[in-house]
């Protein structure tokens, strides 16, 4: 899940900044990018997150709001990492 992008659905993206790629064997942190690392991933849907409601009352003012927020959001399915191929120091 990330922030909504406007990308239509089934449609492939490719992540070039990426912070950290990992396997089995070792993990390579960027220091702040891991070079050379991609992420190609596929939006899957375009949706809102939960309702959040928002309460405020002061107390023996006889005031009281209540709001509710949905954030919108981009579900994505990662379809290959394309890693950095550098062996842990």
């Amino acid at each position: 899940m990330i922030n909504k992008i406007d990308v239509p659905v089934q449609t492939s993206i490719l992540l070039d900044k990426v912070l950290l790629v990992g396997s089995t064997d070792y993990t390579v942190i960027g220091q702040p990018m891991v070079p050379s690392a991609k992420v190609l991933a596929i939006v899957e849907e375009h949706e809102k997150t939960e309702k959040v409601i928002i309460y405020k009352k002061r107390r023996r003012k006889t005031y009281a709001r209540k709001t509710g927020h949905r954030e919108p959001y981009t579900l994505l399915r990662i379809s290959e990492i394309m890693g950095a191929k550098q062996s842990p120091l």
